[in-house]
C-alpha cells in the first residue's frame, strides 16, 4: 500500500489528539477528484485524513494524531476516509481494495476493532452520527 502525502498539511494548523484513535469513519466526496474535494473541505471548514481516489492511490491529508472536522463530535475520536465519488456514481474495484487496505493497517496501527458497526466504535459509515446516506453505496462489509 502506498500512501501518497504530497498535500499532507493541505487543511493548516490542526489541533492534536490527546489519546490515539479508537474508530474509523468512511465518507463519500461527491466530487470527481481529490483536488475538488480538498477545495470543498476547506471551503466549507472540513478537513479529513484520507481520500482514496478511483485508481486506488490513497492521499493523506492529516496525521492520525491531529482532529480533523469531518463528522461532529466524534472527531475526537475518529480517523476520517473520504473515498472519491461523483454523485450517484459507482465505486471502484480500486478504491475498495485501497480502502480495505488502509482501514487494516490503520485498525492494527490503534488496535481499532476490526468490525462494522452503525454506532461509534471500530469501522462505521458516516450516517451512523448524522442525517446522510453516506457514503452511499460503499460496499461496508468489505471492510471486514
Amino acid at each position: 500500500m502506498i500512501i501518497n502525502q504530497q498535500y499532507f498539511g493541505c487543511f493548516g494548523h490542526l489541533k492534536k489528539r490527546p489519546f490515539p484513535p479508537t474508530a474509523i469513519v468512511i465518507h463519500h466526496t461527491c466530487t470527481q477528484s481529490p483536488a475538488r474535494t480538498r477545495q470543498s473541505l476547506k471551503s466549507q471548514g472540513y478537513s479529513t485524513h484520507f481520500e482514496v481516489d478511483r485508481d486506488g492511490m490513497i492521499y493523506q491529508y492529516a496525521s492520525e494524531n491531529d482532529i480533523c472536522l469531518h463528522c461532529g463530535s466524534p472527531n475526537f475520536t475518529c480517523i476520517g476516509i473520504d473515498i472519491t465519488h461523483p454523485k450517484d456514481g459507482t465505486f471502484t474495484e480500486a478504491q475498495i481494495e485501497s480502502t480495505k487496505a488502509l482501514v487494516i493497517s490503520l485498525c492494527e496501527k490503534y488496535s481499532i476493532p476490526q468490525e462494522i458497526h452503525e454506532h461509534l466504535s471500530g469501522i462505521y459509515p458516516h450516517r451512523a452520527i448524522g442525517r446522510t446516506a453516506c457514503p452511499q453505496n460503499f460496499p461496508m462489509e468489505r471492510l471486514k
